[in-house]
């Protein structure tokens, strides 16, 4: 509604804006409609919006209340054009009700319709088309919980790998693997303290954004969507998965740090970076490419996480991307020549004048004039395009210059509507795809090879302390071996800490 209210009496009536336009009509005024029981006067209580068929079909829409329209229009009403529409309470299986109100009545279950889109987004639809949708819905759940998985396991790899000698530490004194894997399940756990807030809040301003975005693309779809709104369900819903993606991601690495020998955490052998007995080979690649790959299959598990992480994404990105060519079938998008106005002769016959066109191309606003069905000198179909700027004016003005005898289709809002519907579905698709991209390759690749560094940063402090004391031991003979041993276990638990210290004030990206 845009002016005055519903009608509250028989007598009263809600016009649309064009009628009120066109005829200068306003709340209060009283209108005359000719029927088939003769004239009916009703008085303006309110002004409506346009819709696209309206403006389409140029036609005015009058609107009654239900006793208004039972007393002049319910006998010249078919039966199959009744419809009762109904809404159901909070919290109530419709289906159910569905059944019981057709038991009730004895009504067929193909006389019941269903809002489709409705139902599907409160999970009580059970129509074919949306129950693929929600086995859709859920395999790309489980698709970008495995990626996910993925970047999370990387992260926690990374974390484990920093902190070997510090868990053969703990295996020193007397910790138990059980023990250890309580350890990497907590840090895990504290990340989500603060990850999934974050996360939440991130989503939420997301969300707002792109209900922005499909208000302004798309108005006549979703002009009633609320932009800053909150869904508890949805929250909580995230939170959850959230929370269960992180634990089943911290099994693999907890087991990892568990099965970390004291012995060879504290003699420095614990890196990440297996022995290699090959030398790396230049090639035909550069020094520096030569020895990433040397370096890259030193650590099968990164490598094999970091193959599968890409393989996963690129798997991803192609399944996904062939719903680009479904949205381009699905959805047929405008096409440039599409006319904004168009004007049909009498009784769709060529009867507008070849004139008409230059007249008309003369008026402000229009940018395109091109005629079709041309017989004698006549047009069946003139089209017409308008600029971004043109007005209402415009547009009342091609209309007189039409002349009464012709069919005048206003295309603007249903043309509006496609490109919108075009682009919503485009902000789907190509949102998503970008979102697989960031989680499945930037994310846990970074992470993989954060790990393989900051681990080898620290193997080298404890290596050099180990050569340390192994020159020393050799250079003085009468000392006792233990207690070099004593002290080569102090300095490399002293370099383990070092390592520990350097890692943690040089964090990685993407582990906070």
């Amino acid at each position: 509604m845009k002016e005055g209210s519903f009608p509250e009496c028989p007598d009263e009536a809600v016009v649309s804006e064009n009628m009120k336009e066109q005829l200068g009509l306003k709340t209060g005024d009283k209108i005359t409609l000719k029927t088939l029981k003769g004239n009916l006067e009703y008085i303006v209580s309110g002004i409506t919006g346009d819709t696209s068929m309206i403006m389409k079909w140029d036609v005015f829409g009058v609107f009654l209340n239900e006793e208004g329209y039972r007393d002049s229009f319910l006998n010249e009403t078919e039966t199959k054009d009744m419809e009762y529409y109904v809404q159901f309470q909070p919290f109530v299986n419709i289906q159910k009700s569905i059944n019981n109100i057709c038991e009730s009545f004895s009504l067929p279950k193909d006389k019941v319709g269903e809002n489709a889109k409705l139902l599907g987004l409160m999970m009580q639809s059970d129509d074919t088309y949306m129950m693929q949708l929600y086995i859709a819905a859920a395999v790309l759940a489980v698709l970008v919980s495995a990626a996910g998985i993925f970047m999370i396991t990387g992260s926690l790899n990374s974390s484990v790998a920093r902190q070997t000698e510090f868990f053969g530490m703990l295996r020193c004194l007397g910790a138990t693997g059980k023990q250890v894997r309580k350890f990497v399940k907590r840090e895990a756990l504290n990340w989500c303290r603060t990850a999934i807030p974050a996360g939440l809040l991130l989503a939420s301003f997301v969300i707002w954004g792109i209900c922005a975005l499909l208000r302004f693309l798309s108005p006549g779809y979703f002009k009633e969507m609320p932009v800053f709104a909150i869904s508890l369900p949805g929250l909580l819903a995230g939170a959850a998965i959230g929370l269960l993606t992180v634990l089943l991601s911290a099994y693999a690495p907890a087991k990892r740090a568990s099965e970390v020998s004291p012995l060879t955490a504290v003699s420095g052998n614990a890196g990440t970076v297996n022995e290699i007995k090959k030398p790396a080979v230049k090639g035909c690649f550069p020094v520096e490419i030569s020895l990433g790959i040397h370096h890259a299959k030193g650590s099968r598990k990164n490598l094999f996480l970091m193959t599968v992480s890409f393989g996963f994404s690129i798997v991803l990105f192609l399944a996904f991307g062939t719903t680009v060519d479904f949205m381009n079938h699905a959805l047929k998008p405008l096409q440039p020549n599409a006319p904004d106005i168009s004007v049909f002769g009498e009784n769709n016959t060529p009867s507008l004048p070849e004139e008409l066109a230059g007249i008309v191309k003369e008026i402000p606003g229009v940018k395109t004039v091109y005629g079709e069905g041309m017989e004698a000198g006549k047009y069946t179909v003139l089209n017409i395009q308008l600029e971004k700027k043109a007005s209402n004016e415009t547009v009342e003005k091609i209309r007189e210059a039409a002349g009464e005898n012709v069919l005048f289709s206003d295309k603007r809002m249903s043309n509006e509507e496609v490109k919108g519907a075009y682009y919503s579905f485009a902000v789907l698709v190509y949102g998503f795809l970008v979102v697989i991209s960031l989680i499945a390759t930037n994310c846990s690749s970074t992470n993989l090879l954060a790990s393989s560094i900051f681990s080898s940063i620290e193997n080298s402090f404890i290596k050099a302390i180990s050569k340390l004391c192994a020159s020393c031991a050799f250079l003085f003979p009468s000392i006792h071996s233990t207690s070099f041993q004593r002290v080569s276990l102090s300095l490399n638990l002293s370099g383990a800490c070092l390592g520990r210290w350097i890692s943690a004030n040089t964090t990685p990206p993407f582990l906070v």
